[in-house]
């Protein structure tokens, strides 16, 4: 026994996993994977990140798990439309996780932010935002993330205004968009709890003796293989072909699918296309418990039979809901959303969406309830903060509301105005709100002469006065003409610049110093061509880019 004990403390015991720290350990987020042996951790501290060594990231084949310390909303991989942000093709398998990152700006021939290639891999808690797949050949595929060959799992990942973007014309031959969020080829995708938001697939046709350019998938395109989506949202995503006067064809605004797909409580809104706004899909596809609303253009379900699709809600699309109804436990009914114009999909107590409320008994949708103590009678109530001050606005059908404000230990009363008939807004500017942080808004109603009911309460993130920021620009879309606010919360440089999708600036908005506070800028795009354009704004430590579009 003692010469075995011996022999055994001669063994090196296995190494345990180890934590590298960006930047504290290593400089780069590159830097930090390279230093990774099997099942280490890189763990990212919240910041921006930029230039070499911070994207064209890649796992060389070394499973690991790449994470930020904070979240998506303060950890960015900011790929400056140079390249993507991210390459699994070596053969990486289970226990490969990437999570808790914003990607935005990334660049490539195919999968703008991330290329799978035969890997078993897994995303959680991510924001893809403003990537954009636009330089092969025969088009751009997987705005976002493209995957061959691949099994991938999505939790909790967003996908916000990615594009797909081809350009077709008789030199080079027809061309394809598809995927503006994501594109998956003979792969294994599962997604939990994903969002698909504002998505594009656009093929720009460029000589018009072309014929047939195809844009499939505004949100996502899957084809092939045996994919699995619960729990997803899927909204206000376009696929779309440039007018021209001969053959063309979008599908599938929101998912285009072939092989097999099991679609289980989803939610599928003001999506548009060509054939199929919603979903396009072929006989391997099952939908159920979701929901159907407001997709305009054409059909919400196209080419799938009407026996796939069970428990299912339709209401307000375009084109014919009948073929689903009665069958199936299918419904044509409003589904009751709290607050659809606001992005909130649980629904009211009385909704057919409510287990209780349905004849399959289940749950449709992606949310429960969860507005039981708004009133039907309010209809929204929406808030959007800026530097010291917030804007509010609500639908609702009683006659006097009551809109009061609270901050720390303040509370205070905000005025407001009816824009058209059960429409109001109000505009809080009150200096109360220049330190920034969270304050809460509290809207009551009542009809004259009766009880104050409360109709809904609001917490809103307020950013300091003259933080340093870009604004939405407006209009959006706009034609041709464009303004873009900022603010500065101390004098500064300031680079405002205008990209097109396949990189090239097109315009300099401005190159200066400017005074602390709130600023404009404008362009006139008149001289520009109709599409999609990203918009970079550069002051001391901080980077922003948001999307334009151009429409003629």
């Amino acid at each position: 026994m003692k010469g075995l004990a011996f022999l055994l403390l001669l063994i090196p015991a296995a190494a345990s996993a180890a934590t590298h720290r960006v930047p504290s350990d290593y400089a780069t987020i590159q830097a930090g994977i390279d230093a990774c042996s099997e099942g280490d951790t890189v763990l990212v501290a919240p910041g921006t990140y930029t230039g070499a060594g911070n994207r064209d990231l890649n796992f060389h084949g070394v499973n690991l798990v790449l994470t930020s310390e904070a979240g998506p909303e303060v950890t960015v991989v900011d790929c400056e439309l140079q390249s993507r942000a991210l390459t699994l093709s070596s053969g990486e398998t289970e226990g490969t996780l990437v999570e808790g990152f914003t990607i935005a700006n990334g660049r490539a021939t195919w999968g703008g932010a991330i290329l799978c290639s035969q890997v078993s891999v897994s995303f959680r808690d991510l924001v893809l935002v403003h990537n954009a797949s636009d330089q092969h050949p025969y088009g751009g595929t997987g705005g976002a993330i493209r995957c061959d060959r691949s099994a991938v799992a999505l939790e909790r990942v967003k996908f916000v205004e990615n594009t797909a973007w081809a350009r077709s014309d008789s030199w080079f031959g027809t061309r394809y968009a598809l995927g503006g969020g994501l594109f998956a080829y003979s792969s294994q995708i599962t997604m939990d709890h994903v969002e698909f938001r504002g998505n594009l697939a656009y093929n720009e046709v460029l000589g018009y003796d072309e014929c047939c350019p195809y844009s499939d998938g505004g949100g996502a395109f899957l084809s092939g293989g045996s994919n699995v989506l619960r729990n997803c949202v899927f909204v206000n995503n376009v696929a779309s072909v440039q007018d021209t006067p001969y053959s063309a064809a979008s599908t599938g605004g929101a998912l285009w699918s072939s092989g097999e797909a099991s679609i289980e409580n989803c939610v599928f809104s003001s999506n548009a296309a060509d054939a199929a706004a919603a979903v396009l899909a072929g006989s391997h596809t099952t939908l159920t418990a979701s929901a159907f609303v407001y997709n305009t253009e054409s059909d919400a379900v196209h080419a799938v039979d009407p026996s796939q699709v069970t428990c299912c809600v339709f209401w307000a699309n375009d084109g014919s809901d009948a073929a689903f109804e009665g069958m199936g436990g299918n419904l044509l009914a409003d589904p009751m959303f709290c607050d659809l114009p606001g992005g909130n999909f649980r629904v009211g107590s009385d909704s057919p969406c409510l287990p209780e409320n349905n004849d399959c008994g289940v749950l449709i949708g992606a949310f429960g309830a969860g507005c039981d103590n708004t009133p039907v009678l309010l209809a929204s109530f929406t808030a959007a903060p800026a530097a010291g001050a917030v804007d509010l606005t609500w639908q609702a059908s009683l006659g006097e509301f009551r809109l009061t404000a609270a901050g720390g230990e303040a509370t205070w009363d905000v005025s407001w105005t009816a824009t058209g008939e059960g429409v109001y807004i109000a505009r809080d500017a009150s200096p109360r709100l220049a330190p920034g942080g969270g304050f809460v808004y509290t809207l009551e109603g009542r009809e004259p002469g009766e009880t104050w009911q409360l109709l809904r309460a609001l917490t809103v993130t307020v950013p300091p006065a003259f933080a340093t920021r870009l604004f939405e620009p407006h209009p959006n879309p706009f034609n041709p003409k464009v303004t873009v606010p900022f603010s500065l919360a101390a004098p500064g440089r300031v680079r405002v610049e205008i990209f097109d999708l396949a990189g090239r600036r097109v315009a300099t908005l401005a190159d200066r110093t400017f005074t602390a506070g709130a600023h404009d800028l404008s362009w006139d795009g008149g001289d520009q061509a109709s599409g999609v354009y990203l918009l970079r704004f550069s002051a001391t430590g901080h980077v922003e880019s948001k999307r334009l579009v151009l429409l003629r």
